[in-house]
């Protein structure tokens, strides 16, 4: 804050006064009023020693401040930061050093598994076509699909024994009536249906055929034994 004072009596002037010039003395009161003056122009100074400040204070340039300064509201261009706003931010920032580390160890749980999370993420890409096709196909749950093996019974039956889910044939099996299957599993023997020919195989090489004209195609020589 600026000092404003005015002097009242011009003391130099007197100087130039002659020696018997009334005007030449110098009275007490004259110093009186020009002490008094310079008191109330100081007392409209701020003093170094815990200054207050009412109204608006401008401040030109950089402000150093040393120890603490009391606000009741700062200005800073448009925006104003209150006592209110300062509290709220002391208990924000409480809450966040309270929970610092709990985020830490969080944030060692993430950086410790996204090596997975990457390979998970590069699966998820790799398969997003089918997933995408499979969504397409609407609800599932609309499908009847089993949601566990205890929604599909297998029987064996007589003289078909079952693993897991294959079918093997009984070596007590001494016939076939009725078999709608277009391949059959004897030891290792397949008896399979080509088209309309029917195929004995042993070990995956055809041996003989049968075809729908009664043509008989054998792998080598056929040999007939017993009475016609």
């Amino acid at each position: 804050m600026s000092i404003t004072y005015n002097t009242s009596t011009n003391f130099g002037a007197k100087d130039a006064l002659p020696v018997n010039d009334p005007n030449k003395v110098i009275y007490g009161s004259e110093f009186t009023t020009e002490f008094v003056a310079i008191g109330t122009a100081f007392g409209e100074a701020a003093p170094t020693a815990d200054p207050t400040f009412t109204g608006t204070a401008t401040f030109s340039g950089d402000v150093a401040l040393n120890g603490s300064v009391t606000l009741g509201t700062l200005q800073i261009g448009t925006e104003s930061i209150s006592d209110t706003d300062v509290q709220n931010w002391n208990a924000t920032k409480d809450t966040v050093d309270a929970g610092a580390s709990g985020w830490d160890s969080t944030e060692a749980t993430v950086n410790a598994g996204a090596a997975g999370w990457d390979d998970t993420k590069a699966t998820v890409d790799a398969g997003a076509s089918d997933w995408d096709e499979a969504h397409g196909w609407g609800d599932h749950s609309l499908a009847g699909y089993g949601t566990s093996s205890s929604d599909t019974t297998y029987t064996g039956g007589t003289n078909i024994t079952l693993n897991d889910t294959t079918f093997n044939l009984d070596s007590s099996l001494t016939g076939l009536t009725d078999v709608t299957t277009s391949e059959v599993s004897i030891g290792s023997w397949q008896i399979r249906l080509v088209g309309n020919d029917l195929r004995f195989s042993y070990g995956g090489t055809d041996r003989i055929r049968f075809t729908t004209a009664g043509a008989i195609i054998a792998e080598d020589n056929v040999t007939a034994y017993g009475s016609a």
